[in-house]
């Protein structure tokens, strides 16, 4: 320098403010190093944990740990950042400076005899010219800051890359060795040497600047001595607004740089955290997966154990029976006795109980945790489009995004549905798990059982006794396999669906480091809360909608059944439409050979599908609310109140079993009478010869005997008539008897709990005529069977003879593509349902119908299998072209549920001989059914029928 004055301001300059100036980027730095050593703590950890631990569950462990880690030092760092404005970076230098300035200022104005603003050209070359020149210092810092966060931020991500491919391989592979992670290079050191020599770089160009600075305040003061330069450009009130303007300058650019770090940091938290959530989700996954295998290799496996165990050594002490036939029921009997007792009470009970819900609880708790994770994730961060964090960023450029909020538009709802989804397939293989439990020890029984009835018949050996049970034995060790096959299955969905569904969640919630994810995400939370508002208003419309359409469905249908009748009618009147008389389908040899199949069934097999009412509480259904309703009218008889009960169900719907178990279920000690009436009673001569059987009386003649004597006999009595459709006949005077048993009815009701079951068609028929809906105080409809009902009496049965199912295909399906693509249990599962779709359909909800149905679909039998083949659907249309005449007499026939050839004859008012040439033919088509003596409507053809009389007015 070559003045005194301006040295000294140099010397203080140098000793105070330029130390102030670089320690604002000394602390920077620092601060940046302290949280790069943070990380490098923390990932020493980490791979000190990986080289320990040979466990992946272990490690993914330590990987969530590290994460948590980051995530706290990001969030540390990001309140630490620092900013100021030009003042406070030189605020102790400026006080010092102004005192010198001051004391300097008064001695050159003293010595030089003249005016000098020499205080202001100090402020204006120190704090205006140093600050304008030092802005490039501050850019270049920041920018080295930056660039030093987004090393490590990718450092970080590659790393996660580079582990996560382990968590995705399938079990086999991590039977393999275990792959080499390629870790990048640790960038720790490298970026502390950048920082180091950013530093010295800032230290470098801040003396370069000092320099440049006082020789220009140098050669101005010279100048201001010879005044060649104005005093009007250091005047006061000029410079202070340029220092006000420069200050807010940097206040503006640290601010923006501030910004800069903060959404750096910010978006970098956002990967940690997504990174963190998918470690915690995996986590969970396995020890979900650990319980499951635990549940299965000490609780399952062991009960398996000994189930098998039990058969096979029953199955020696069968094998080793005598040759004698009652040896050998010796021997069958008493292993039924320890199949119930061992088998089935200590081993089998505790085993199917303990497969209720068994991983329910692990599944719940599994998503459970998963949505607390999930909303353990932030609420508000902060990123720019462009991810440039080389240039400071204003307010205006930054957008938010909530990932919680995210999270849950696709990614939580998607996983959430995946977890569901395969939730239910495990539970539906459990309960076919504890299904097949429970049915071991009946088919053992039953298998047993059969042996047993198999010796009492004629010219049966006790050696083929024996191969029916040990037969039956195999079967349920197949079944105990099968049952095995699908505990596997469970493992095997839980270790690849849900860890697939683990995975797939991680790929999802990637999408939020994406940022034109992120806005696109944005959108769509919109749109979604838009749609939530639309969809609440259009619920409240749908509401009153489903209040008003049923019924307006009801009535089209039926409106449109009468036009498409009435249309059809004119067409084959006019000749446009030609009446066609072919059945599409052998109805008259239908019956002869469902029986046929049935012969040929295993001997076990055909006392199953025995077409009659069932006897055994195991066969029973789903008729809880009907049963309900009984004994809620049984109830209150038994309070002393009057109660005569009308049951009214379709033939083959299960009124038979209804009324069997019910009467399994009431106190023994009732007096009970059932009858099933199987020919006409419409006058008074049989109706009295009826009343004396039953009531175990003779010669009463009239109604007020009869109801003396059961008034007058001790305690009381239920009373069951079946068929009461056959207690009429439709014409004059048909009614005699009926009306009769409801005078009696009517008279011993406290007596008596009066029970009777009719067909809906005749029920309603009577309730027409003679109102009798007026006798009885409580009514109890059959409902149709559901379809699933259905399914599972056919399955029920199926699944005591310990025979698997083989379902086949037509040869339409076997053309089809879609159905060859699919595997071998993908296949019986579509041909499954197409089966039972067609026989839901055609049995129309009635039992017997589906049963017989299934026999005739019969098409082969091994010793392990039945072989179903599928069922063509039946083209009914050849019912609207029966004649008039036949129509009536379908009509009269259905009323009556079936008549012989006399009853019809005195019905129709006709001759037998008329009457004969009218039932006969349609007998010889297949329209109807003569097992005995009546002819009645076949059962193949009797709902469509009943719908086209129904349409017709026949019926009402």
């Amino acid at each position: 320098m070559k003045t005194r004055e301006i040295q000294t301001i140099f010397d203080a300059f140098s000793q105070k403010a330029e130390p102030e100036f670089f320690k604002y980027f000394e602390d920077n730095i620092k601060e940046l190093n302290h949280f790069i050593t943070s990380y490098e703590k923390h990932f020493g950890k980490l791979e000190a944990a990986m080289d320990e631990q040979a466990d992946l569950v272990e490690r993914v462990k330590a990987h969530k740990t590290f994460k948590e880690n980051v995530l706290k030092s990001l969030l540390a760092y990001q309140e630490d950042l620092q900013t100021g404005d030009f003042k406070t970076l030189f605020a102790d230098f400026i006080r010092e400076a102004e005192n010198e300035i001051g004391k300097l200022d008064e001695s050159i104005t003293g010595e030089h005899k003249k005016p000098i603003p020499f205080r202001n050209m100090a402020r204006f070359y120190l704090l205006h010219q140093f600050a304008e020149n030092a802005r490039e210092i501050l850019r270049q810092a920041m920018q080295g800051k930056s660039r030093v966060l987004v090393a490590l931020w990718q450092f970080d991500e590659a790393y996660d890359n580079a582990f996560q491919p382990v968590l995705t391989r399938k079990a086999e592979d991590e039977q393999a060795n275990e792959p080499d992670i390629s870790i990048p290079d640790h960038p720790f050191k490298h970026l502390k040497q950048e920082n180091k020599a950013l530093l010295q770089k800032i230290k470098t160009e801040t003396g370069n600047i000092s320099q440049q600075v006082f020789h220009a305040f140098d050669e101005s003061f010279q100048s201001a001595l010879t005044e060649k330069r104005p005093k009007s450009s250091f005047q006061h009130q000029k410079l202070t607004r340029q220092l006000n303007i420069i200050n807010a300058t940097h206040v503006t650019e640290t601010g923006r740089w501030k910004n800069t770090h903060h959404v750096l940091l910010d978006d970098w938290a956002v990967d940690v955290e997504i990174t963190h959530l998918y470690y915690s989700v995996y986590d969970q996954y396995h020890h979900l997966k650990n319980n499951t295998d635990t549940i299965i290799s000490q609780d399952i496996d062991t009960s398996f154990s000994k189930i098998r165990s039990f058969i096979k050594t029953s199955g020696k002490r069968i094998g080793k029976s005598p040759a004698s036939s009652k040896g050998t029921a010796e021997v069958l009997s008493a292993e039924r006795d320890k199949i119930g007792k061992e088998l089935v009470d200590k081993i089998l009970t505790k085993s199917a109980e303990s497969f209720t819900n068994c991983f329910s609880e692990d599944f719940d708790l599994f998503q459970k945790m998963v949505l607390e994770l999930t909303g353990k994730v932030s609420d508000k961060r902060s990123f720019i489009r462009s991810k440039d964090f080389d240039q400071g960023i204003g307010d205006s450029e930054i957008s938010y995004i909530s990932p919680g909020e995210l999270l849950k538009v696709e990614a939580v709802p998607h996983f959430s549905e995946n977890v569901i989804d395969i939730k239910s397939r495990i539970d539906g293989h459990l309960e076919k798990v504890r299904l097949i439990l429970m049915s071991l020890g009946t088919v053992c029984d039953f298998n047993l059982e059969s042996a047993l009835i198999y010796l009492d018949e004629p010219d049966k050996t006790a050696k083929e006794a024996v191969a029916i049970a040990l037969e039956g034995y195999e079967r349920a060790l197949n079944q105990l396999e099968k049952a095995q096959g699908l505990i596997l299955e469970i493992q095997n969905s839980i270790e690849d669906n849900l860890r697939d569904a683990v995975n797939n969640f991680n790929n999802e919630i990637q999408k939020l480091k994406n940022t034109d994810n992120l806005i696109e995400l944005n959108l769509k939370v919109a749109r979604i809360k838009t749609i939530e508002r639309s969809k609440r208003i259009r619920k409240q419309g749908l509401n009153y909608l489903r209040a008003f359409f049923p019924n307006a469905v009801i009535l089209s249908k039926r409106g449109w059944g009468y036009i498409t009748a009435f249309i059809r009618d004119i067409r084959i009147r006019t000749g446009f439409l030609s009446q066609k008389s072919v059945v599409s389908f052998e109805l008259s040899e239908f019956l002869n050979e469902a029986r046929q199949t049935l012969k040929k069934l295993p001997f076990v097999y055909q006392r199953l599908y025995q077409l009659q009412p069932t006897h055994e509480d195991r066969f029973f259904v789903n008729r809880d609310k009907e049963l309900g309703l009984l004994r809620q009218s049984y109830e209150n008889w038994v309070k002393d109140r009057f109660i005569t009960c009308a049951i009214i169900g379709e033939k083959g719907s299960g009124t038979t079993s209804l009324i069997n178990y019910f009467l399994r279920v009431i106190p023994s000690d009732v007096s009970i009478s059932k009858h099933t009436l199987g020919e006409k009673i419409y006058t008074g001569g049989k109706y009295f010869s009826f009343m004396n059987s039953l009531l175990e009386t003779s010669g009463i003649d009239s109604n007020e005997k009869l109801i003396e004597a059961i008034n007058a006999s001790p305690g009381g009595r239920i009373i069951i008539l079946e068929n009461l459709q056959h207690m009429f006949l439709k014409k004059v005077h048909g009614f005699e008897a009926i009306k009769l048993l409801f005078e009696l009815m009517t008279h011993t009701s406290r007596k008596v709990m009066w029970v009777g079951i009719y067909t809906p068609v005749s029920w309603e028929y009577l309730d027409k005529t003679i109102s009798v809906s007026n006798y009885f105080t409580d009514e109890i409809r059959l409902e149709k069977m559901r379809d699933d009902t259905i399914r599972e009496i056919i399955y029920k049965r199926n699944r005591l003879s310990g025979y698997q199912i083989r379902f086949l295909p037509t040869e339409e399906i076997t053309r089809s593509k879609s159905f060859h693509k699919l595997d071998d249990p993908g296949k019986q599962r579509y041909l499954e349902k197409q089966f039972f779709s067609n026989l839901n359909q055609l049995a129309n909800g009635n039992i017997s119908l589906a049963q017989l149905y299934w026999l005739r679909s019969t098409s082969s039998v091994d010793e392990q299998a039945i072989s179903i083949s599928m069922i063509g659907r039946l083209d009914y249309s050849f019912i609207k072209d029966i004649s008039g005449h036949s129509l009536f007499a379908l009509q009269v026939l259905l009323l009556h549920d079936g008549l012989t050839l006399e009853d019809f004859a005195k019905s129709m008012n006709e001759s037998i001989t008329v009457c004969r040439n009218l039932l006969i033919p349609m007998l010889e088509k297949g329209f109807l059914i003569r097992p005995k003596q009546k002819f009645n409507i076949n059962p193949i053809i009797y709902k469509p029928v009943t719908d086209y009389l129904l349409s017709r007015n026949f019926i009402h």
